[in-house]
């Protein structure tokens, strides 16, 4: 009874730890890396309505120049000169076939030039930071001042004029609210299953583990119980025995001859 209660017992506090092994290990391969994913993707999420946002800033300046090219380019010089907005501007082939080369303007990586070329953005992770290149298409404003690439014709309506780099470092993480809301769900989500293994332990506990122990302990007063009436039937039985030979000696006495 005792092996088969130690073994119940083991294998039920096995089983709990393969249950916190298993948690453990969903947390740091799975919950950990989906949670940074989220997280990354309301980044990106984030950072591409700012940048439609920009879009429609420049789209408002171009227009409130009224033609005017040199106002334009001042208020874009302004921009990418902050230090407080960070976002960097890049040139495409067309404008700096119009206004010249400026080496910082040039696209600077193969995403940039994959921009270009396919008019598409792209959401990057780097070692300190996050970068999205949001490419800053031609609209029918932009005609007013911007030629094609051999200047012969105005840019078609949907040409990539520039590409718009904003960056955003790891740190801004720590001021997004659903960062807090994120981590907290995570750590009330452990408190709970942690607290539900040992609910499930107590009950354990308490139904399996303490009648079994109840149970055992009434099976060995109960042994003890029949070992001592054994003895007790062994020692009646040896008195029995005496007491019957002592019959057949004093029998025996009786019929021997007597001496005269």
């Amino acid at each position: 009874m005792m092996s088969l209660l130690k073994t119940i017992k083991g294998k039920f506090i096995l089983l709990l730890w393969i249950l916190v092994l298993s948690m453990a290990l969903a947390i740091k391969f799975y919950f950990i890396p989906q949670t940074d994913r989220f997280l990354e993707k309301s980044v990106e999420h984030d950072m591409k309505r700012n940048m439609e946002a920009f879009t429609k800033i420049i789209v408002t300046v171009v227009k409130a120049a009224d033609g005017n090219h040199q106002v334009v380019r001042r208020a874009l010089g302004n921009i990418n000169a902050d230090p407080d907005i960070p976002v960097t501007l890049l040139r495409s082939q067309a404008i700096a076939n119009q206004f010249g080369e400026v080496s910082k303007k040039n696209t600077q990586t193969l995403r940039d030039e994959r921009v270009f070329r396919e008019g598409l953005p792209i959401f990057q992770k780097k070692q300190t930071k996050f970068e999205y290149a949001f490419p800053l298409k031609a609209e029918k404003v932009c005609q007013t001042c911007h030629l094609s690439e051999d200047k012969t014709k105005v840019v078609p309506i949907g040409y990539v004029l520039g590409v718009a780099v904003a960056s955003v470092p790891f740190d801004a993480l720590r001021e997004n609210n659903l960062f807090f809301f994120v981590k907290d769900l995570f750590v009330v989500n452990m408190i709970l299953f942690t607290l539900a293994l040992l609910a499930i332990y107590l009950v354990f506990y308490f139904l399996v583990n303490r009648p079994l122990e109840n149970l055992q302990t009434s099976l060995s007063d109960l042994t003890a119980d029949e070992d001592e009436y054994h003895q007790f039937e062994m020692e009646d039985n040896v008195h029995d025995e005496i007491a019957i030979l002592e019959l057949h000696i004093k029998e025996l006495v009786k019929r021997l001859p007597s001496k005269e």
